[in-house]
């Protein structure tokens, strides 16, 4: 599994490499201690929250790729599945 850093530029290229137009986005309140249901979002809402995020961590598994986007208060997940067949 890799794991890194990444700018916003190369958060948005994950997202426009999507295959369909939504992807799924878990949030997580860090003052509160609680966590929202997933739900899914369209892509142009996951570029807004990359574009908010102070920090955007990068990993990746065989069949999603997971940006955390970390602000102040909350932190947000985007999973994107790998466009990959699987056989």
């Amino acid at each position: 599994m890799q794991v890194c850093r990444i700018d916003k530029y190369e958060a948005h290229g994950f997202i426009d490499g999507t295959l369909g137009n939504k992807i799924m986005l878990l949030s997580f309140d860090r003052k509160r201690g609680i966590s929202g249901p997933g739900r899914r979002i369209r892509k142009k809402r996951g570029k807004r929250l990359v574009d908010r995020a102070s920090i955007i961590i990068y990993s990746e598994t065989e069949y999603t790729k997971k940006l955390d986007l970390w602000d102040e208060n909350l932190v947000n997940t985007l999973l994107i599945p790998q466009n990959r067949l699987i056989t």
